[in-house]
């Protein structure tokens, strides 16, 4: 295994095996972490907070309220690209309607978690999702375009989805159009199928009648023992089991956000001198988010990403550590600490496991 890259797929698999990555949401450990974040992408911060909500779903509302406001500017990036093109693309008009329909969505999320109406914000995720794989189609692939603009009323909308997107067919088309792009041409691995069929049964849980989700829609607190609200939710009940709603929104912004810059959906030369204000707005929501997104995914996981770097013979440093020379042995030994900490995890994993087959 002399090629990085292969040194790197082992190890995947062992964190993989091993199921010690991490998440952390909100993003922010309090209000003020919260403001300190605005104030660094040059942000507005409205001081305000519901007295109905928890400290952490008024973060997280903040938070996606500034994802929303991300998105609308995709969506305007999109429209004035299309009133100011000498000719029309596909992709551009397929763009503009796919990423307004996510910018509504994630509004529509947000005022359902604000008003307690929480399965019924967990019902639009899916269809965000949808959305999101089809921006993603767009850009990847203009024969796709063109049959996603084509697919006027709804007899050939219809077509197009079974045609298109049911029954995996979209994802599969992705996983195959990015395989392209790669320099090994490897398709996107069974993990990334796996979380897509967890996230997806989590929703469908949502969106198909079920004595729990009515049960959870009458009163979302139901089974808790930490909080005390026993609000009726028929009229609408704001619950931190929105918060879980919103983690899984903001949890694909880091697809939106990568796509975005490496496929240039957003440039400064689309505005006009006057407007470059907006561009510049834009900017800022886009720090924050990746800030959020850093702060969600990749700070609980910065040891699995120095083992990951590592293979490919990078270094990883903290933000304040750039710049700084780097102990080579010091940072070697703490790397194959990590290692041996999840190998260690791995054989205890598998040990509990014989010990159940032995007993």
């Amino acid at each position: 295994m002399s090629d990085p890259a292969d040194f790197h797929q082992v190890f995947s698999d062992l964190i993989r095996a091993a199921g010690i990555e991490k998440s952390k949401f909100p993003p922010f450990d309090s209000w003020a972490e919260l403001r300190a974040s605005y104030e660094k992408h040059n942000l507005p911060f409205d001081e305000v907070r519901d007295e109905r909500y928890s400290e952490e779903l008024n973060i997280a509302l903040a938070c996606l309220s500034i994802f929303h406001s991300y998105l609308s500017g995709l969506a305007l990036c999109y429209f004035v690209r299309l009133s100011r093109a000498k000719r029309i693309t596909p992709k551009n008009q397929a763009g503009f309607t796919l990423a307004s329909g996510i910018a509504a969505d994630v509004g529509a999320i947000a005022l359902l978690c604000r008003e307690g109406f929480d399965i019924q914000a967990k019902n639009l995720l899916r269809s965000l999702r949808e959305k999101l794989d089809c921006l993603i189609a767009v850009q990847l692939n203009r024969r796709f375009a063109v049959e996603f603009v084509a697919a006027e009323g709804s007899d050939n909308a219809n077509r197009f989805w079974h045609k298109r997107i049911a029954r995996g067919k979209l994802k599969k088309f992705i996983s195959e159009r990015i395989s392209k792009l790669s320099r090994k041409k490897v398709l996107l691995g069974d993990e990334w199928f796996e979380r897509r069929e967890s996230f997806e049964r989590w929703v469908g849980e949502a969106v198909h009648p079920s004595h729990t989700t009515g049960l959870l829609s009458a009163f979302p607190d139901f089974g808790r023992t930490d909080v005390g609200s026993d609000d009726f939710g028929c009229f609408g009940a704001p619950s931190d089991s929105s918060i879980s709603t919103i983690q899984s929104a903001m949890g694909l912004a880091y697809e939106i956000t990568f796509m975005v810059r490496v496929r240039g959906l957003i440039s400064e030369d689309d505005f006009e001198v006057d407007e470059r204000d907006i561009y510049d707005s834009i900017n800022r929501y886009e720090g924050f988010m990746c800030s959020c997104t850093a702060k969600s995914m990749f700070e609980p996981n910065l040891d699995i990403f120095k083992l990951l770097a590592y293979a490919r013979g990078m270094i990883l440093v903290k933000e304040e550590g750039v710049g700084q020379e780097v102990e080579l042995k010091k940072y070697e030994t703490e790397v194959l600490d990590i290692l041996i900490d999840i190998i260690s995890k791995v054989r205890g994993d598998f040990e509990e496991r014989i010990s159940q087959l032995e007993a």
